[in-house]
């Protein structure tokens, strides 16, 4: 499989009226981390073309479909002030190993911090991880 592509990757810093459905923010270990609000400005995702592997296992699943297959594992995680990826944890699992793989990506990652005020902050963000053959 290649590397990610800015297509692969999705980083959603959510304002209160855009969580996926039956998730709440802040997550309880992540109760420190800012919401983001009118006036900050998000994190930008520095790291670009990260490694997204298919395993052994998901790509003896996907042959079974005709066609091209396309999977979405939804990571969690804070980035810290100095852009670093903190308590990262899978909140939408799709299994076949490739949660690892979205866990083990997902730390590699680098941002620019989100600001307030010019300032750096901690921002929980999700990010999707698209696998596809």
């Amino acid at each position: 499989m290649p590397d990610a592509t800015n297509s692969d990757l999705v980083v959603i810093c959510p304002a209160s009226d855009q969580l996926p459905q039956g998730v709440d923010f802040p997550p309880p270990k992540l109760k420190d981390a800012h919401q983001l609000m009118k006036g900050m400005k998000p994190p930008r995702l520095l790291t670009d073309n990260l490694p997204l592997p298919l395993t052994p296992e998901a790509r003896r699943a996907f042959k079974q479909y005709d066609g091209p297959v396309s999977v979405v594992s939804v990571v969690n995680l804070l980035v810290d002030e100095q852009g670093i990826p903190q308590d990262v944890c899978v909140e939408k699992a799709i299994g076949f190993g490739l949660d690892d793989v979205a866990l083990k990506t997902a730390r590699q990652m680098r941002f620019r911090p989100a600001t307030k005020g010019g300032a750096p902050v901690s921002v929980h963000v999700f990010i999707g991880l698209r696998f596809h053959n």
